[in-house]
This record gives C-alpha cells, structure tokens and sequence, in this order.
C-alpha cells in the first residue's frame, strides 16, 4: 500500500469526537459513567452500545456522535481513568506535609475506595492473560512512580531505591482494599490494613556497618 493510499487509509478511521461546550462535555460524562457501569458489571464483551445509551438516559445518535465505535469509548474510559487516579495522587501529595503517616495510609485507602468502579470497569478493558498489556502497565507504573515520590516527599530520607521497592508492596496492598468488603468484620481489616500501609511513611531504619 502507498503512503497516499495509507494516508487515505487513516484518515477514514473513526475517532472520538471531543465535546465544545458545557453541555457536550456534561453528555460525555455521563455517557463515559455509564459505560464504566455497565463494563464493571458485565465485561466489554457483553455491554453493547444500545445499552450505555440507555443507561446512560441518552439517543443511540448522541452516543456513536461522540464515540463511533466501542473500542474508542474503551480507550476514553481508560484515559479518564488515569487522570483521575493522576490527579488524586496530586491531591494527597500537596496535603503531604500536614499528613501524619496514618493519614496518608488512610488516604491512599479512601483513594481506592473512591475509583473502585473506574479501576473495575478498566480491569475489564485489559486482557486478563497479558501481565504486560500496555494499558495495565501504564497505570501501574503512573501509581508506583507517584507513590514513590510521595513516600520520598513525606519522609525526605528515603533513597529513590527503597522508595520504590516501598511503593510496589504499598500498591499490592492497596489491592486489598477491593477485597476486605467481601471478608469478616471489613472494618477491623481496614484499620490493620492502614496500620500496614503507614510503615511506608516512616524513616528507613539507619543500617549501619558491621563490625569486625
């Protein structure tokens, strides 16, 4: 294929179409929250376009006016995803010097909690199969690399290498939170699970050279 005919090719791709005005931007929204709705309940496969329109209380039109194809309205949902999870590590990290460690433990946890259906309906926008698939990696990467700097911006001390190792056990135990409704007394196990989460905001214990 020439590069003209490529060209042509790419051109006649559907794309996304971008809102203008307040209340396009409104109508994206709420389509965008329905499809997160519906991907966390039932998996991309089954959550067809009729039905994010009807949840969403809008025309199919309205729907395919912004989001011509599934696969475009997956790839908004995952974008949003990472830049609401962006922006309230931004937030916890500029309320990071009033932060005792138990209070950043525990907004890393209401954290979770408030993008618990976002992250479901992201999880089931991934191959479950792939440990490597692209989008997987970005969000996880974008969550260590600023938990990492928050945990060197709380505690100035800590090398860029234990920040790090830090926030890769920090992120697996936020994990959990997903989890501890579905166990025994949650409550309790959520306290535990702050407790754990504040060793991440202590000083390293100072190693010192062995002796001969």
């Amino acid at each position: 294929m020439s590069k003209q005919n490529q060209a042509s090719a790419a051109a006649e791709l559907p794309v996304a179409r971008a809102p203008r005005r307040e209340r396009g931007r409104q109508r994206v929204e709420s389509l965008l929250d329905a499809a997160a709705a519906l991907f966390a309940e039932n998996g991309f496969e089954a959550t067809t376009m009729t039905a994010i329109a009807q949840r969403a209380g809008a025309s199919i039109g309205s729907l395919y006016q912004f989001f011509p194809t599934r696969q475009l309205l997956a790839d908004a949902l995952r974008s949003r995803f990472e830049q609401h999870v962006g922006e309230a590590l931004t937030r916890l990290a500029e309320d990071c010097r009033c932060r005792t460690p138990e209070g950043l433990a525990a907004g890393l946890v209401e954290l979770m909690k408030g993008l618990r259906e976002e992250r479901t309906a992201a999880l089931a926008l991934v191959d479950p199969n792939d440990p490597r698939d692209a989008h997987r990696l970005q969000i996880r990467n974008l969550m260590r690399t600023r938990i990492a700097a928050l945990i060197r911006q709380a505690v100035p001390e800590t090398d860029a290498d234990t920040a790090a190792q830090r926030a890769v056990l920090t992120l697996h135990l936020l994990k959990l939170v997903h989890q501890l409704p579905h166990e025994e007394a949650p409550a309790v196990l959520e306290d535990a699970l702050r407790d754990w989460l504040a060793r991440a905001f202590v000083q390293p214990p100072q190693t010192g050279r062995l002796r001969d």
